[in-house]
């Protein structure tokens, strides 16, 4: 037993064929009187033979023959289609977008609201009744003066509405 220990490196190699003509004399002497290693050897070789890959067919010969020309082709292709300086543009595009997406609001002009628009949200259209309490007139009658009067009252009005604006 003592000596599968020594031998059990060996023994996936001899499997495969690999081990040198010297060491697999000595590993065939072991065999002949190890029932232990000749049974790992079996299993190995069982092991090497499901791993094997079916012979290469001619689908995959011819595909083999043209295999560095059309990788070669491939090759230049890339570097041909895609040159560096394309890369940078389109890097430099995206943050430039970017920048301007960012900056454009600061830089444009205030909104234009045209002179009577903010008076126009503010004014309300005055009560005809308050209007002719404020000139003491009557609500049964309305003379022309005292509606002349209420008239002047809402156009200075509107007129220091538009002024504070």
């Amino acid at each position: 037993m003592t000596g599968c220990a020594e031998f059990q490196p060996l023994v996936s190699t001899y499997a495969d064929g690999g081990l040198d003509p010297a060491a697999s004399r000595r590993l065939e002497g072991h065999l002949a009187s190890c029932e232990r290693c000749r049974t790992d050897l079996a299993d190995t070789r069982f092991a090497f033979e499901l791993a094997r890959l079916p012979p290469i067919s001619d689908a995959e010969r011819r595909a083999l023959v043209t295999l560095p020309a059309g990788a070669l082709t491939e090759l230049r292709r890339d570097r041909v289609g895609t040159p560096i300086w394309r890369a940078f543009a389109a890097g430099f595009a995206a943050a430039a977008a970017i920048a301007v997406y960012i900056a454009a609001p600061t830089q444009l002009p205030p909104r234009f609201t045209p002179p009577g628009a903010a008076v126009a949200e503010r004014w309300q259209v005055p009560d005809p009744d308050e209007l002719l309490q404020a000139v003491g007139a009557d609500e049964e009658v309305v003379e022309t003066g005292e509606l002349a009067r209420a008239e002047r009252i809402a156009d200075a009005a509107y007129a220091d509405a538009t002024a504070e604006q």
